[in-house]
């Protein structure tokens, strides 16, 4: 009985220590991918939006067209302001990223403040 018991147990650990392995190189498979985030206000066309999973070592190239009527009002990448761009590339992806794109109404009235004396 001992003998069969042994055996048995050998028999799963030797079946399950491969399939084991392979999880891992799953899992190492999932670590490996980073999340880029890329979001607008209404106003204009993005190529890629959302939450997108990439690779790391990836690149991943956005247009930035404003609708009609609209600009390109500020572009912020990782939470800083760039110039006003019609493209972007996020180059070689090692972390997690994010653009942002703000467009606004060509014809948007300018405040104007009341002088009072």
């Amino acid at each position: 009985m001992l003998r069969i018991v042994v055996l048995v147990i050998c028999l799963i650990f030797t079946t399950s220590v491969p399939v084991f392995a392979e999880h891992l190189k799953g899992a190492s498979y999932y670590d490996d991918k980073v999340t880029i985030n890329i979001h607008s206000n209404e106003g204009g066309y993005l190529s890629q939006h959302g939450s997108i999973k990439v690779h790391k070592g990836e690149n991943i190239f956005i247009q930035i067209r404003p609708n009609k009527g609209f600009i390109i009002k500020k572009v912020f990448v990782d939470h800083m302001l760039i110039s006003p761009v019609h493209e972007y590339e996020f180059k070689n992806i090692t972390c997690d990223r994010e653009l942002y794109v703000k467009f606004e109404p060509i014809n948007k009235k300018p405040k104007v403040k009341a002088l009072h004396k």
